[in-house]
């Protein structure tokens, strides 16, 4: 089995603390791992982030038929209660990963447990993907500004961050089922840039090897789990080891998941809706620059009763009809257009200039700061050396010394000392004979 066999790890050995004996079965293949457990995942609330889908709710944005042909339906339903004790074990003694292959070990209640991508696709239902699109290639992959360009239906592009409600109601609700049930976060008001790409690439219809990306989720979590107060995936990881026999405790706590998410979530949350409402209205609406890819699934949309915020007919009557259903389909106004509008496009491009041009100088600033570092390393370097130098010099001279004293006591018993062959030779001498 590539990246290590099942038998060195079912050799080792679990270790169970004595006193932890009566609050249940925690072992833990290391005390490396006990100790995560206390400081790390025991201190994880007991909030149930996943919740259901009511998929039919999201049919007038595209999102329920882009699911059902991606195969995505058992993301949406089947979250039950679940044993945050045992997760937190699942999540304290991950070990042997290969991920490459996709799968690791880890022990819980003292069972080894085989954690791999096939058992993510066999729980949620899902397909297995032949050569994804996503992620991009380098090549084509886009920028963070075509990225939030579509995500913001070309309200914004140049922003430090974005948030979910700038988003177009399509991907905010998108963005709502990925943090419940993809990558399960608590605060989900801010988009961090991977996640914008992937909320990008799934509401174009690209195709994403969701096993995958959920069971890499899971690995990166337990090696490396960021600040989320709740428990990612309780529910998909309860039943993944309840089907594994893992044994339950008597009165062991649970949790359960909260209301399903359904169109009343967007009627409900109308704080996060209001912010692209009152986005100002760019001064030009750049072209699409899409990857060079054909998308094997239909876009996601926005609902019918959408109207741009940048259309002059945002504010119409309830008697005027309903608006178009996407920005692509609504001809920017007159005073949007890059001809008639020149001056106002040309206070577009010095802005772009200005921030392109603060953006370089914050480089430049990190480039700075990280050659001071080298300096300063260098400088250590150079002061080893100097230190090296002076003690092989003293080093050089004691062995000079002791040279010089060798050489002084080999004299002094050449003189102090006559062969006995000499001693000899001068009692033959003739001239000594009577």
């Amino acid at each position: 089995m590539a990246g290590g066999s099942a038998s060195n790890t079912s050799n080792a050995r679990a270790w169970r603390r004595p006193s932890e004996s009566s609050v249940g079965y925690r072992y833990f293949v290391s005390d490396k791992a006990r100790k995560r457990f206390n400081d790390i995942f025991l201190k994880k609330g007991g909030k149930m982030i996943e919740r259901n889908i009511d998929i039919n709710d999201f049919a007038s944005s595209g999102i329920k038929q882009q699911f059902t042909l991606r195969g995505w339906l058992g993301l949406c339903s089947k979250n039950e209660k679940s044993h945050p004790m045992m997760v937190r074990e699942f999540f304290a003694n991950v070990t042997e990963v290969d991920i490459v292959n996709g799968f690791f070990f880890t022990y819980v209640r003292g069972l080894q447990l085989r954690f791999s991508v096939d058992t993510v696709r066999n729980i949620l239902q899902l397909p297995v993907v032949e050569d994804p699109q996503w992620p991009f290639a380098p090549e084509i992959s886009p920028d963070r500004e075509e990225v939030f360009r579509e995500l913001t239906d070309h309200v914004a592009t140049h922003l430090a961050d974005l948030s979910q409600g700038l988003m177009a109601p399509q991907f905010r609700m998108l963005h709502k089922i990925v943090c419940n049930s993809i990558e399960p976060v608590d605060h989900i008001h801010s988009v961090p840039i991977s996640r914008a790409h992937f909320l990008y690439a799934v509401g174009l219809g690209y195709s994403v090897d969701l096993g995958k990306k959920i069971w890499t989720h899971i690995f990166q979590y337990a090696k490396r789990p960021p600040g989320t107060a709740g428990i990612p995936f309780a529910s998909l990881l309860t039943r993944f080891m309840l089907d594994e026999n893992v044994p339950t405790l008597p009165d062991e706590p649970t949790i359960i998941p909260m209301r399903a998410i359904d169109s009343a979530t967007e009627r409900l949350s109308t704080a996060q809706n209001a912010t692209l409402l009152k986005a100002k209205r760019p001064s030009f609406l750049y072209p699409s620059k899409y990857p060079s890819l054909v998308p094997l699934f239909p876009p996601v949309h926005a609902p019918q009763d959408y109207n741009p915020p940048w259309n002059d007919n945002s504010s119409t009557s309830q008697d005027a009809p309903p608006a178009s259903a996407s920005a692509s389909n609504v001809p920017p106004p007159p005073s949007l257009d890059p001809v008639s509008g020149g001056f106002s496009f040309s206070l577009e491009v010095m802005d772009l200039i200005r921030q392109q041009f603060g953006f370089w100088n914050s480089r430049m600033d990190g480039l700075e700061e990280r050659f001071e570092a080298y300096e300063t390393k260098f400088e250590s370097i150079s002061a080893y050396h100097s230190q090296f130098s002076e003690s092989f010099s003293v080093l050089q001279n004691a062995l000079s010394s002791m040279a010089s004293q060798i050489a002084k006591m080999e004299s002094r018993i050449d003189m102090d000392y006559t062969s006995p062959v000499e001693e000899d030779e001068e009692d033959d001498d003739p001239l000594d004979e009577d």
